[in-house]
């Protein structure tokens, strides 16, 4: 029997509403790094040094690293093709930096207790 991971999407909706209250100090600037990677991300953002926001994000978060190395373990989740370009490359780190910061948030306010709490198996 085979096991997949995926993104427990409850959890991912839940720690964007718990940013957006900001009711700590540590979700607004949660909820304003969510922020810009939502308007990077939809490209309405162009004048953001993408690289430099990402690692800023990584220094940040220790949530970020924790969910790829999960991710390593199981090579799920977005694939970086050979082809991709530099700029797709660095969407699919930020997409995985949103999803870092959103599981700290989840754990700041004690609704996981680590990062990989983030992931469901789905048995196939």
């Amino acid at each position: 029997m085979a096991y997949y991971l995926c993104f427990n999407k409850m959890l991912l909706n839940e720690a964007g509403k718990l940013a957006e209250i900001k009711g700590k100090i540590s979700d607004a600037k949660a909820a304003d790094d969510l922020y810009v990677l939502k308007e990077v991300m939809a490209g309405k953002a162009a004048c953001i040094d993408i690289y430099a926001l990402d690692e800023r994000l990584r220094k940040e978060y220790d949530t970020i690293e924790q969910l790829e190395s999960k991710e390593s373990i199981y090579a799920f989740g977005d694939k970086i093709v050979s082809g991709s370009s530099e700029t797709e490359k660095m969407i699919l780190r930020l997409q995985s930096d949103r999803r870092g910061i959103l599981a700290d948030v989840l754990i700041k306010h004690g609704h996981m207790k680590c990062a990989e709490e983030l992931y469901k198996k789905i048995e196939k």
